[in-house]
């Protein structure tokens, strides 16, 4: 029975391994053309591009390893089926109820694998991810402003300065911001420094300047003067977005989350952001294991031209779950399911599922 688990072993971990590392690899491409703003500036390094996609690697492993297995099961046991081997199995007495325990032990196993990425590594990867692209922005917007040009990478946002000495120093500045439509402003300033700033990417600081404001409905306008002053000028928020490197939710362990709730809820202050983040992460750690209960059942399947239609609908199957995970934790957000019963309900759903998939298999089995 030993040699017979290795054999199976080896059949399942070599597409697992496969389809993991095509699966990573296809979202870290994707990732990097999403931010090629960000990775391709004019004062970003190919250093800065491996730092960068390093850091967020913990967090596409843990995407990764639930369709990974998914596929690795089908494939593995697809080709078991298909040469013929599962049939010999079964004249051997080994029955479906212990060839569909092994790939639910393995979902099992990487869920424990994925509890540990996203208590330690996934938030401080993507921690600091989010600090190198803060200091990547400063730098990129340093070298991109030239000295009496305007600088309109910005969206709604636009700078001038008539002198720059490439070190983040400008002299004769002139801001105008629109990024508010109900109350845009314009600033004049002799000097200016750009600060970067972990939590919006670029802090402007001002000195010896002007502030314009307009008055709603007149043409009239209000002048204050100030000595010094910082602007926030919010790129990473506005980068973040485009480029996807902003991900506030799964910066915090799990345990992080936990001491959040105890604290809002000793408080009395609202938890239910707090809970569905902590829960949704509860179940994303599940994950592995609920799809692996839908997987192995779909790869049994003996008929001719099973593995195509295992394939075709693991994946759909996969793509249901995030759906439905999605659609869970906007639910629980209204109020509509309780922030714990809605961060199990896509492993729930998949477990009847698997269940009921398992049914046919198991009956044939004893038939044999």
């Amino acid at each position: 029975m030993r040699l017979l688990t290795r054999y199976l072993l080896k059949e399942l971990l070599v597409p697992l391994g496969l389809w993991v590392a095509f699966i990573f690899l296809l979202l870290m491409v994707l990732q990097f053309l999403k931010s090629t703003e960000v990775l391709l500036g004019s004062a970003a390094s190919a250093w800065d591009m491996v730092r960068v996609l390093a850091f967020i690697t913990p967090h596409f492993l843990v995407m990764a390893l639930p369709i990974g297995l998914l596929l690795g099961v089908i494939i593995g046991f697809g080709r078991l089926a298909e040469d013929g081997e599962l049939a010999a199995f079964a004249a051997l007495g080994v029955g479906p109820l212990k060839l569909l325990a092994l790939p639910v032990l393995m979902g099992g196993m990487l869920s424990v694998l994925d509890a540990f990425i996203m208590t330690t590594v996934e938030p401080w990867g993507l921690a600091a991810v989010r600090v190198a692209v803060a200091e990547l922005v400063k730098r990129n917007v340093v070298q991109d402003v030239r000295a009496g040009q305007f600088f309109e990478d910005i969206p709604n946002f636009t700078l001038y300065a008539a002198r720059v000495n490439g070190t983040g120093r400008w002299g004769n500045v002139l801001i105008h911001d629109d990024r508010d439509a109900a109350a845009p402003l314009l600033m004049l300033a002799r000097e200016g420094t750009v600060v970067p700033d972990e939590q919006t990417g670029l802090r402007l600081e001002l000195s010896s300047g002007q502030i314009h404001l307009p008055s709603p409905g007149t043409p009239a306008y209000t002048t204050v003067g100030f000595g010094s002053g910082e602007l926030s000028v919010g790129v990473e928020d506005s980068v973040g977005r485009r480029t996807r490197t902003a991900w506030p939710r799964e910066e915090r362990a799990l345990h992080e989350l936990w001491q959040e709730v105890d604290e809002l809820r000793s408080t009395g202050e609202d938890t239910l952001k707090a809970q569905e983040a902590l829960h949704r992460r509860l179940g994303t750690a599940l994950a592995p294991l609920a799809i692996a209960l839908v997987g192995a059942p779909l790869a049994l399947r003996r008929r001719e031209g099973a593995r195509a239609r295992a394939v075709m609908l693991g994946v759909l199957s996969y793509v249901a779950y995030y759906v439905l995970m999605q659609l869970c934790s906007t639910w629980s957000l209204r109020g509509a399911l309780p922030p714990a019963l809605a961060g199990q309900v896509p492993n729930l759903a998949f477990a009847v599922a698997g269940l009921a998939l398992s049914v046919g298999p198991l009956r044939r089995g004893a038939a044999e």
